[in-house]
């Protein structure tokens, strides 16, 4: 599981950092930046990277 979520968290920042179209255009990303706004949805989403990372840690750590 950890180097699943340690992955999943650096395609996240990666893809939050250079906003690629067929991430940063998808239909949920798009439904999230409409509340939150574009800024919004790059802390949301490095939020939930930093969770990610945060959660592989430890169990990599135990």
């Amino acid at each position: 599981m950890c180097p699943i979520a340690i992955l999943f968290c650096i395609y996240l920042m990666v893809v939050t950092s250079l906003k690629p179209k067929f991430h940063w255009q998808s239909k949920q990303v798009r439904k999230i930046r409409c509340w939150l706004g574009d800024r919004g949805a790059s802390i949301f989403y490095y939020g939930i990277s930093a969770g990610a990372l945060a959660l592989g840690l430890i169990v990599l750590g135990n």
